[in-house]
C-alpha cells in the first residue's frame, strides 16, 4: 500500500463517527500468479494474526477473486499498524509461496516489485451498504423485489470467505468479533 492511500485511509478513519469503519483492498493483477484457495488462506492467516495479536477486530469481511472487504470496530482496532503488519504477512506468505510451488526465490530474495507491500492492494471505499449489512448478519428487506439484492445474498450464502457464516452460527475461517444488529448504526 502507498502513503498516501495510508494517510487517506487514516484521515477517513478519524473524521468516521461511526463505531465501525468499512474499506476495500483491491488486490493487485499478483492475484493471477496465485490460486484463489491459496490467496484466501494466506489472508485469513494474517487476518486471524492481528486479530490474535489484538491490533484488529473484524465485525465484518468478505473475500471475493480480486477484493478483501473489511469492517473493522473503531474502539479495539489500530488501523495503520493492523493494516502494516497484515501487508507484512501476506508479502512474507507470497514469498514463501512462490519459494515452494515455483523454486523462483531463494530464502532471502524478496517478491519481484510487482508483489511488493506497495503493490499488493489498493484502498478503496466500501460503499455497498447492502453487502455490508448481508456480512454483518443484518437483513436486507426491500419494499420491492430487487434482482441485485437477491444476486448479493446468493453471492453471500456461497461464499466460504465471509463473515456470514459467523453470523449465521457456525465458526468461518477469520476469528470475528459477531456484534448485535444494534451495534451498528446503518
Amino acid at each position: 500500500m502507498t502513503s498516501n492511500l495510508m494517510t487517506d485511509l487514516i484521515e477517513k478513519w478519524h473524521e468516521n463517527k461511526r463505531p465501525t469503519y468499512r474499506f476495500t483492498l483491491c488486490l493487485g493483477d499478483w492475484r493471477r500468479q496465485v490460486p484463489e484457495e491459496v490467496r484466501n488462506l494466506i489472508f485469513a492467516s494474517a487476518v486471524n494474526f492481528c486479530i490474535e495479536a489484538k491490533i484488529l477486530e473484524v465485525v465484518g469481511y468478505m473475500m471475493s477473486t480480486t477484493k478483501i472487504r473489511v469492517i473493522l470496530d473503531r474502539k479495539n482496532s489500530e488501523l495503520q499498524h493492523g493494516l502494516e503488519l497484515f501487508s507484512s504477512l501476506v508479502e512474507e506468505a507470497l514469498t514463501q509461496y512462490h519459494h515452494q510451488q515455483r523454486g523462483l526465490l531463494s530464502q532471502h530474495e524478496k517478491l519481484s516489485p510487482a508483489y511488493t507491500k506497495s503493490n499488493l492492494f489498493r484502498v478503496t471505499a466500501f460503499d455497498n451498504f447492502r453487502l455490508a449489512r448481508l456480512i454483518t448478519g443484518r437483513p436486507v428487506n426491500p419494499p420491492y423485489e430487487d434482482p441485485y439484492v437477491q444476486r448479493l445474498k446468493r453471492y453471500v450464502n456461497h461464499s466460504d470467505y465471509s463473515s456470514a457464516v459467523d453470523y449465521s452460527g457456525e465458526i468461518g475461517p477469520v476469528n470475528v468479533v459477531v456484534k448485535p444488529p444494534k451495534y451498528f448504526n446503518n
